[in-house]
């Protein structure tokens, strides 16, 4: 009964008597809105109790018979919140009935015959009581919940702590007090007064004053207490804890408690030890790789740029068709291992995080006209219908990476012209504005063996190609697609392919075109710029002296064949100690050197140090960096040196010629100024 609640358990429950007006009573109570149910006899007025009541009225002769006493043996089982008030007729020839006040303590007399008002008063007097006793019954519970819950909370927290090796602690102005777990964890006895002299002198002298001025900033109200430090056991254990405290004030901002906590993190500390000494490791491993590939980019593109160099050189001269034949395949593969090279080292980069992107407002058009300078005799080659066309509006500059761009545009194209046997290779340019940042939209299409949807996925990981068969055919790494994937994403776009087996495949590039608001542009031809570009560089000539800094002999007489084919004096030097001294010599004859083609990767004296030595000796004049390009830095490193420009090996002799005319024009022009 004691679960029933108040609400709707406050009725009144009836048995009658022969001489009760039952009617006209079940009519009064309606009339104040008493809830009542008439019982038939005491069986169902027990039965109906325990469905929760808030009062019984029976007549006085009910008592008289043995029938009642389950029912008062039922009512000695009451709660101790629970005084069910019952009320008894008397009978009609008497006001009260002293024998049978005892049989029941709550028990209210009315009389007989009823008097509507004595009897509604007092009907209503115990069903108030009725609902105070309900209330108790509910304070009592969610006292006794409250209760279980903190004992469940402590047994709970106790068992966190035990598990977690964790140990709580409080301190008030008028002590402090320690859990169980704290003296196990500082391994101090449980008899030795707890407080925060003793905490200290735990702690490791070489980080108590450290805790001790965390506790004060604490208690100052300058800071949290949070805090890691070492400790010292009685056996001279040492263990890593890390500790953590509120402070509680009161209005007058003083300190009425500090609660905290402990734990010990000495298997984290290892932890992280062995952590940083793998990742010192590995930082030594990547230094070391970065290192090697530097030297080995070295020591490849030096000689290939000598094979490739001499390869165009007696292209030039060769009128035998068979010989230039063989010259163009010395070339052709010696350009493919190049890319080879450069595909390695560029994953290297990317995976070392060392790739760097350099954007600059750059010639969208000129760039597409670069390419297709580079692509199009391929394409002829394989018998290829090759077309460049731009779409829509293209803006007259776009900031980009042009480095990174163009190297995605020569991998896609290049594979389409690898996998295509016949028909067509094609680039598309367009600008898209509707986007959230304005973007350049490439795709390449060509007419190829295509691919079904379940090798597409595989596309753009690292050494994986559509299937293996596509590998014995066709050749290569299986590094440019994912390499150009992630060089779009530092760009700021992305690459997608849709292709159909047999069909062709479409693979589309987006990069961030930069603010190009305002600029307005009408794109002419990319062959135009192309064939201008090519007639102005055969055009040129120079008229210069180049000191020309290299170890390889080979390299040397390359680059100097081919300044010396373009109008320039070149003087020659093996290293940077014969460098310097060449200078001097000519500076001291009274002899101008107008720029030098320096080699930064050489014995005795490399060209980092050349370059400097020859500021600080004078050299004003332009400075050309001539490296492997291994990895990030480089370029950066040559520039600080007081180098003007760059240049990667293999030599390019386009792009030596329209860089030493660049830097040659715009230092005349400042002498001239001067």
């Amino acid at each position: 009964m004691d679960k029933v609640s108040a609400s709707g358990s406050l009725r009144l429950l009836i048995l009658p008597s022969s001489d009760l007006a039952i009617t006209e009573l079940l009519a009064t109570l309606q009339g104040r809105q008493i809830e009542s149910h008439l019982c038939r006899d005491l069986a169902e007025l027990e039965c109906e109790y325990l469905q929760g009541a808030g009062g019984v009225l029976l007549p006085e002769e009910a008592f008289e018979t043995e029938a009642i006493a389950p029912f008062l043996a039922t009512l000695q089982t009451q709660p101790n919140w629970s005084d069910f008030p019952l009320l008894c007729l008397t009978r009609a020839e008497q006001s009260s009935n002293g024998a049978i006040t005892p049989t029941y303590g709550n028990l209210s007399l009315v009389s007989r015959p009823i008097e509507r008002r004595e009897f509604l008063s007092a009907v209503e007097a115990r069903l108030r009581d009725r609902r105070r006793q309900y209330a108790t019954r509910d304070l009592i519970a969610q006292r006794d919940c409250a209760i279980q819950a903190t004992i469940e909370n402590e047994r709970r927290l106790s068992k966190a702590l035990q598990a977690g090796t964790m140990a709580a602690w409080e301190w008030q102005p008028q002590g402090s007090v320690w859990s169980p777990e704290l003296y196990t964890l500082l391994g101090v006895s449980s008899q030795v007064a707890a407080s925060p002299e003793t905490f200290f002198d735990s702690v490791h002298p070489e980080d108590r004053l450290q805790v001790q001025e965390m506790w004060e900033r604490a208690t100052l109200g300058l800071d949290e207490y949070d805090t890691e430090f070492r400790i010292v056991r009685p056996d001279g254990e040492v263990r890593w804890l890390r500790g953590v405290g509120e402070v509680l004030r009161d209005r007058s901002n003083n300190i009425t408690h500090v609660f905290g906590l402990n734990w010990d993190i000495t298997a984290e500390h290892v932890i992280r030890a062995e952590l940083s000494r793998a990742h010192e490791s590995a930082s030594q491993a990547s230094q070391a790789k970065s290192e090697f590939l530097a030297k080995m980019s070295h020591e490849i593109r030096s000689p290939m740029s000598a094979v490739l160099g001499y390869a165009e050189v007696l292209m030039r001269q060769e009128k035998s068709p068979e010989k230039s034949r063989c010259l163009q395949a010395i070339k052709r593969n010696g350009e493919f291992l190049i890319e080879i090279i450069n595909d390695i080292l560029d994953l290297s980069k990317i995976e070392a995080g060392k790739l760097e992107i350099n954007r600059d407002w750059i010639d969208l058009r000129q760039l597409i006209a670069d390419v297709e300078a580079m692509m199009r005799g391929r394409a002829e080659d394989r018998g290829l219908d090759f077309q460049i066309r731009f779409e829509g509006f293209i803006p007259s500059q776009v900031q980009t990476d042009s480095k990174r761009l163009r190297q995605i545009l020569i991998n896609l194209l290049g594979n389409a012209i690898k996998f295509t046997e016949q028909g067509s290779v094609t680039l598309i340019a367009r600008c898209l504005t509707e986007t959230k940042k304005p973007l350049l939209e490439f795709a390449v299409i060509d007419t190829g063996i295509g691919m079904p949807a379940d090798q597409i996925g595989r596309l753009f990981q690292t050494f994986s190609q559509g299937d293996a068969s596509v590998e014995r055919t066709y050749g290569g790494t299986g590094l440019g697609l994912a390499i150009s994937k992630q060089l779009a994403t530092l760009l700021g776009g992305e690459i997608s392919c849709q292709s159909t087996p047999g069909l062709g495949s479409t693979f589309t590039v987006r990069v961030e075109a930069g603010d190009i608001a305002g600029l307005n542009s009408t794109p002419p031809e990319p062959s135009a710029f192309a064939s201008a570009e090519g007639e102005e560089l055969e055009s040129e000539r120079l008229s210069c002296r180049v000191l020309i800094v290299d170890d390889r002999r080979d390299v040397r007489f390359l680059a100097q064949h081919v300044l010396e084919g373009a109008g320039a004096g070149v003087l020659l030097a093996d290293d940077g100690e014969q460098a310097l001294q060449i200078y001097s010599e000519q500076s001291a004859g009274g002899s101008t050197i107008d720029l030098v083609l320096l080699d930064m990767q050489m014995p005795r004296l490399d060209g980092y140090c050349t370059a400097q030595r020859l500021r600080t000796l004078g050299f004003m004049r332009p400075i050309i960096a001539l490296t492997a390009d291994a990895m990030a830095g480089d370029r950066e490193r040559s520039m600080q040196a007081g180098c003007n420009a760059y240049l990667c090996k293999p030599i390019d002799r386009k792009e030596l010629l329209r860089t030493v005319s660049h830097l040659l024009r715009h230092a005349n022009q400042a002498m001239q100024t001067s």
